[in-house]
């Protein structure tokens, strides 16, 4: 598959699907990327919605140092490589009154995504699996969670894999501006 510009792959973008951002170049990117050794340091969810001003493409996520928050999609554009995936579940009808409902309202951890990084290391190089604790949510957990996946304790790889098993591949990948 062959990655396309943003300006192109937007429009084949539909509502509920997951947005994997790769190669960011930021300190808690490259922690994540250390820890996971994973090309995926973020994701969200994309969707549609009518304005005065036209149709506009924006994101669900859990964000670093913020609570839950809705942006353009174009604010990642010229800061990472995007892998689009289709979601498991129906955007209107099971994801958005969860997610949309809960904005400004769950704490994303930095704490929380470092020990999720930290866990998923020690299970993949010494079998090691440790206590699973919930301190915040991080990107991937909350995606999992309004997607009613079984495993609500992910890093973006380990939920991009899991999509990938289920059926959802990547469909379109943009490349930074």
């Amino acid at each position: 598959m062959e990655p396309v510009s943003y300006k192109v792959g937007r429009s084949q973008i539909n509502d509920g699907d997951i947005v994997f951002m790769a190669h960011r170049k930021t300190i808690p990117a490259f922690l994540i990327h250390l820890f996971t050794r994973s090309i995926y340091s973020h994701c969200n969810m994309a969707f549609w919605i009518d304005t005065p001003a036209g149709r506009r493409l924006l994101a669900v996520e859990a964000q670093g140092g913020t609570t839950r928050r809705v942006l353009n999609l174009s604010y990642y554009e010229n800061l990472c490589d995007m892998h689009v995936v289709s979601p498991p579940k129906d955007w209107k009808t099971v994801v958005a009154p969860v997610a949309l409902v809960e904005l400004g309202l769950i704490k994303y951890g930095y704490f929380e995504a470092l020990y999720v990084g930290f866990r998923e290391f020690l299970l993949k190089y010494f079998g090691i699996k440790i206590k699973e604790e919930r301190l915040g949510e991080i990107c991937s957990e909350f995606i999992a969670r309004v997607n009613q996946l079984p495993d609500q304790q992910i890093s973006p790889q380990l939920l991009m894999q899991e999509l990938n098993s289920e059926g959802h591949p990547i469909k379109l990948m943009i490349s930074r501006g």
